[in-house]
């Protein structure tokens, strides 16, 4: 009779300790959920108040809520052959647009994006009427380059202003424009 009693009481108590352990468990993975997010983000210049180009990108990005970061990279561009000496020795220069994005919920309903943008361009050495002369494949490329590094804080439908920046040779005013949407 006696060890009936403590195998109950044994097994109650792995019973309950098990519960406890359960319990402290659902909590640790709820902490460590992942929310999907839908980021927008546009990319505009403007030379003076005329807007030259607007660049639209959309991203899945995943905020965890605690621990650990997830990132999105976007890559789209081409690669330019630039001459590197004389003849045909060329070396070949990434343009384009990179997008590095992570997020964290930060618990009360807004989510801190950290966004990294890299725009890059090709114009000619040369303009005007200088140009009219010089035959297109004898001009070597200027490659102009725009980075940023951030973080926002926003919530569901948000849109911010992230980014004002001027370029200091053509005076070209870009703005990074961004949105977040949490997928549902």
């Amino acid at each position: 009779m006696r060890l009936f009693k403590w195998m109950m009481t044994a097994s109650m108590a792995m019973l309950l300790f098990a519960g406890v352990a359960a319990a402290q468990q659902k909590p640790a993975q709820e902490a460590n959920r992942v929310v999907p997010l839908k980021v927008n983000i546009v990319l505009s210049e403007y030379d003076g108040t005329k807007k030259v180009s607007s660049l639209p990108y959309t991203i899945d990005v995943n905020a965890v809520t605690a621990g650990g970061t997830q990132w999105t990279h976007l890559r789209l561009g081409v690669r330019v052959p630039v001459q590197t000496g004389a003849g045909s020795q060329f070396q070949y220069v990434d343009v384009g647009t990179n997008i590095d994005s992570s997020a964290r919920a930060l618990g009360d309903g807004s989510y801190q994006l950290d966004i990294t943008t890299e725009r890059s361009s090709v114009s000619l050495q040369g303009s005007g009427k200088e140009m009219q002369d010089v035959h297109v494949s004898n001009l070597q490329p200027i490659i102009r380059t725009f980075r940023v590094s951030n973080s926002i804080i926003l919530r569901d439908g948000q849109s911010d202003e992230s980014t004002v920046a001027a370029d200091p040779v053509s005076g070209h005013v870009m703005r990074i424009s961004v949105t977040l949407h949490v997928v549902k």
